[in-house]
């Protein structure tokens, strides 16, 4: 990554200085995190200093013309300038792709003649994560209204910008443009979803899956598929190690964001594992890596996984620990679905089985998860919460052990609500923007407000203690919520100010 974003500055240096050629894509040098060329801010997010690099014009009032401007190609300046503010969180966001050969490929004077070039909806999509990211890198100030409506703008005409390029993607000559296509989808998604536009963002993950399955990625090449099928034909054999394990990267994406959207939002995922002996979803790919390529095939991993009978080896990187993680959150999800008030002893019985199962999976998971050095790893960090989330959910289940789970449940959802709080509290430093976590910082400090509400009711003077930690912890949470400024928490985070201030 830090030699990702020192091609960047090598790039926009250029840029401003034209007389001066420099070599950005063929620099070693690693970026240091303390130049200040990199702006970051109070809230943690990394923004490039864009107000310097070409949108000068933007930012002081100079288009005036309304989202139809923004349409247009951005200057190499700006785009560059965009592109360094996205790279620092782009995992965070959903992107799965090689970030240096994506930037590489992006930033280059000749592109338009290289067959590897992104497709333009997804540099389009890349850019829009960036501009949104350094207008939420500051808090507006008072009398800025104007740069708001301009950033408004700004953002709805490369929004535009994008969905016009997306619907063209597929007739574009780049040689990758299946599993480009299937990221632009993910981007495009998760900027939805943290604009609180749900229906617009299950669409984008829909249509994200249905590639993802089409194309048949969740399948060894080996295996068999439909010589009719239009996207496999589209999908020629991987050029490079890089290339196949972009493509085991797209499923298990996939397969994450829809788990994890659909568990916060309350909806059916669209990509669902299946219940029915011969009717689940077949995976023979393996999990997916991080800097190492895992290529090849994979026996049925989520299968052993959930069993345990996996080696000690399998799905040890950090991707492969957050897809870990969707998993069990996928299987909390259908479980949830499978309840009803009023079961039959039988159907409360196997429920019960089922839920003791899954909670030895969630607790050996955790226990697999390392402990994130200095600096943090952000990806085992929202590893470590949504494994808590997951925990917490399944507690829930049921009204928190009346008719189904465990005698103390409740309690057992508010250590996990905490033990979130406890992460945040301990990475101070982590400059974390993932949209999906809104939803569980607020969802978790509600669990908080309840255990706190039921402990007052209890009128015991051995609770006093613990009812002062879970009202610091929710404060955290709902503070983090706030910090994070997204819209996919809806109305849910004021009704977490509201719950936090009856306390």
């Amino acid at each position: 990554m830090e030699e990702t974003i020192a091609m960047l500055e090598a790039r926009i240096h250029e840029l401003e200085n034209p007389a001066i050629r420099t070599q950005a894509v063929m620099l070693n040098q690693p970026y240091p995190k303390a130049d200040p060329v990199s702006g970051s801010s109070q809230s943690g997010i990394v923004a490039a200093p864009i107000e310097t690099l070409g949108m000068a014009g933007v930012f002081a009032g100079g288009i005036t013309t309304g989202s139809e401007e923004y349409k247009e190609e951005p200057s190499p300046a700006v785009k560059a300038a965009l592109l360094h503010t996205f790279v620092h969180h782009a995992i965070e966001i959903g992107f799965f792709l090689d970030v240096q050969r994506f930037i590489a490929t992006t930033i280059q004077i000749d592109a338009q003649t290289n067959d590897n070039l992104p497709i333009p909806a997804l540099i389009s999509a890349a850019c829009l994560w960036g501009l949104r990211l350094s207008r939420n890198s500051v808090s507006a100030a008072p009398g800025d209204e104007y740069r708001e409506t301009v950033l408004d703008q700004a953002e709805a005409g490369t929004l535009s910008r994008a969905l016009d390029q997306l619907s063209n993607a597929m007739s574009s000559p780049t040689h990758n443009r299946v599993v480009q296509t299937i990221q632009t989808e993910i981007l495009l998604a998760n900027y939805f979803f943290d604009n609180g536009r749900t229906l617009e963002g299950r669409h984008h993950i829909s249509t994200a899956v249905g590639l993802t399955l089409g194309a048949g990625l969740n399948r060894a090449r080996n295996q068999p598929r439909s010589p009719e099928n239009v996207l496999t034909a589209m999908l020629p054999a991987p050029e490079s190690a890089i290339e196949a394990d972009d493509r085991i990267k797209a499923f298990w994406s996939v397969f994450v964001w829809d788990s994890l959207w659909s568990s916060a939002l309350d909806y059916a995922p669209s990509l669902q594992l299946g219940d029915t002996p011969g009717q689940e979803l077949k995976i023979d790919i393996p999990w997916p890596s991080d800097n190492t390529r895992s290529l090849g095939v994979s026996t049925e991993p989520i299968r052993r996984f959930l069993h345990g009978i996996e080696d000690e080896s399998e799905g040890q990187s950090e991707t492969a620990l957050l897809a870990k993680t969707s998993v069990l959150m996928e299987r909390t999800n259908a479980l949830e679905k499978r309840y009803r008030p009023g079961m039959t002893p039988y159907e409360v019985e196997s429920f019960k089985r089922n839920q003791i199962a899954l909670d030895t999976v969630i607790q050996r998971l955790m226990v697999a998860i390392p402990r994130s050095n200095s600096p943090a790893s952000l990806t085992l960090i929202s590893v470590q919460m949504i494994a808590h989330t997951t925990r917490m959910k399944l507690h829930r289940i049921g009204g928190y052990g009346q008719e189904v789970g465990f005698e103390d449940s409740r309690r057992i959802a508010a250590e996990e609500a905490k033990s979130i709080a406890d992460i945040l509290e301990a990475n101070p430093e982590a400059s974390i923007y993932n949209p999906f976590l809104g939803p569980i910082y607020v969802s978790a400090a509600l669990v908080l407000v309840d255990a706190v509400t039921m402990l007052k009711a209890s009128d015991s003077e051995g609770n006093t203690q613990l009812r002062s930690d879970w009202s610091k912890a929710a404060n955290v949470l709902v503070s983090a919520a706030t910090n994070l400024r997204t819209k996919a928490v809806g109305d849910a985070l004021k009704v977490a100010h509201k719950a936090l201030a009856e306390l």
